[in-house]
């Protein structure tokens, strides 16, 4: 099964937008992921194309020629990295075959939760646009939150409606399940830092994600 089907990150109209504007070359490669590392701890204000071009081992001129401004920059950065998500997404196949709406909506968050582990950066962007917002927020939720969105609404609504789901606020509980699935790695330093334990490491995510899907679709049960 292809990446970019119903049941992918996004749909395959927006897949195949973002192929098109795919990175053409290495140095337009490394520039990117230099950017996308930088954008993720810095934000859009805080990078300049000066930072990348230096961290990049590049000329400002080159950042231009590849790119033509910063704004240019950050959206094929970010059309980079969710691209990147969908192709590593394994539990597409998954969630295709996967009939039960409540099975198939707590498969969909382990496939958040491991595509937010391994792309750590994407989670970061979206929680600091979501906190700055303006255009790049909307171009954000129109390249790929809101069809990501759509389909979590489409799993709770029909476990909903089949009564395997207490009724709740539809949206809240996107943010919410949206929120658990990307915190812990969004905030690593500080969970280092309190608790002593690191987010990347293998056996502290999977029991993370464990024990939060368990209070979760526990919580959500029929009364």
């Amino acid at each position: 099964m292809q990446v970019g089907d119903k049941d992918s990150f996004v749909p395959e109209k927006q897949l195949r937008r973002v192929d098109a504007k795919g990175v053409q070359n290495e140095t337009a490669e490394r520039i990117i992921m230099t950017s996308i590392r930088l954008f993720s701890r810095y934000g859009y204000d805080g990078t300049s194309t000066t930072a990348v071009a230096r961290e990049s081992g590049v000329s400002q001129p080159t950042i231009h020629y590849h790119f033509s401004d910063k704004l240019t920059l950050w959206k094929r950065a970010m059309r980079h990295m969710l691209l990147n998500m969908m192709k590593d997404n394994s539990h597409t196949e998954m969630l295709l075959q996967e009939k039960d709406p409540l099975k198939r909506l707590r498969l969909r968050m382990v496939a958040l939760m491991e595509a937010v582990r391994v792309h750590k950066a994407f989670g970061r962007v979206v929680m600091l646009e979501g906190i700055s917002g303006g255009p790049r927020l909307n171009w954000l939720i129109r390249e790929a939150l809101s069809p990501f969105y759509q389909q979590f609404v489409a799993d709770i609504e029909a476990c909903q409606a089949s009564g395997k789901m207490r009724r709740v606020e539809v949206s809240k509980l996107v943010i919410i399940l949206h929120s658990v699935a990307t915190m812990y790695h969004n905030v690593a330093p500080l969970v280092r830092e309190t608790f002593n334990e690191d987010p990347s490491d293998m056996e502290e995510t999977e029991r993370y994600q464990k024990m939060a899907l368990d209070i979760i679709f526990r919580g959500l049960a029929p009364e």
